[in-house]
Order: structure tokens, then sequence, then C-alpha cells
């Protein structure tokens, strides 16, 4: 077997509406623009393609976490940079992931739950309110703010432009745009 080449995972997280798949989107944008084999994983798609939508308990959430870390895991082997937009709200799987990918990044979106409410576009915490929602993170299930993520992006607070530049900033620092 040839050298292994390794790339890196770039794992957005935080509440939904957080910002996660704008964020995600402008930087696979900005990666493949640079020429760089990229791919994105994105949580929804990933419970879509296992058929789990409905089951958004801690454990259900742990496996889909551990699911899309080992697709990303498989992707940086071959040397192509993963994007991950997903909650992933839990300290132990972050620790998880860590353990097991070497060129694991932890990009920390900062929101309120009121703040993700106003900008509600799948109706998650109007339907988590009047109950037809269970176990809705930030509501139900408490979102465990990352204790050491390599850069926390306040996106509450600003337009997804400022945080995107902010990114951008990190990387070029890390090498890797």
């Amino acid at each position: 077997m040839g050298k292994r080449i390794e790339a890196d995972v770039i794992w957005l997280m935080g509440l939904s509406g957080a910002g996660k798949s704008t964020l995600a989107k402008m930087l696979v944008e900005r990666l493949a623009a640079a020429g760089r084999r990229v791919e994105l994983i994105d949580g929804d798609l990933t419970r879509d393609f296992f058929e789990d939508r409905g089951d958004y308990s801690r454990e259900n959430r742990i496996a889909n976490v551990k699911r899309i870390a080992f697709a990303a895991m498989l992707l940086a082997r071959q040397g192509v940079t993963v994007v991950v937009s997903n909650a992933s709200p839990f300290e132990e799987t972050r620790r998880f992931i860590r353990s097991k990918i070497p060129g694991y990044r932890e990009i920390y979106l900062s929101a309120s739950v009121e703040d993700c409410a106003k900008r509600d576009d799948k109706g998650l915490y109007a339907r988590a309110k009047t109950g037809a929602l269970k176990e809705m993170v930030g509501l139900d299930l408490p979102f465990e703010v990352p204790e050491s993520p390599d850069l926390t992006l306040a996106t509450g607070r600003e337009a997804p432009e400022a945080s995107f530049r902010q990114l951008v900033l990190f990387l070029e620092k890390k090498g890797l745009l």
C-alpha cells in the first residue's frame, strides 16, 4: 500500500440556525476555487440518507456524529479536505472525533437559542415549542459549549460574511487555505 495522504477535517458545529450550512457552503466554494479536493458532509443530509429523521435522541445524535466522523476520516485519508456541518452538541463525541482524526479542526459557531430561533428557516424551534418536535438541542437537550475549539465564531452577533472572513484568516494562518 502506498503512502497515506492526510487532509484536514474542518468541523463546523453549533445550534440549529447558527449558520453552519451557510459557512460550510461558502468554505467549500473557496477551497474548490483554490484547487483543493473538498467534500461537504452535512448532518441533515446524513440523517436523510440513513432514514433516521424522526429520532433526535442523545444516542441517535451520537451515532449520527460517529457515522459522519468515519466518512470524514476515510475521505481525509485520501487527501480530500472535508467540511462538516453538524450540531455535534456533546463534548464526549467531539473528544472521540479528535482522538480518531489527526487533522480535525473544531470550529464553534456561537449563537444564542433566541438568535437561532429568529432565523429558523426549517421551523424546528417553532415545532419544538409546540411539542411537535422532541429532543431539540438547545431546548430539550443541552448544547455543551466546546471546551477547546480551534476557533469560535460569534455568528449570533455578526453577518455570515464577517464570520467567513475570520474563518478564512484562521485557515490561512494554519496553512489550510
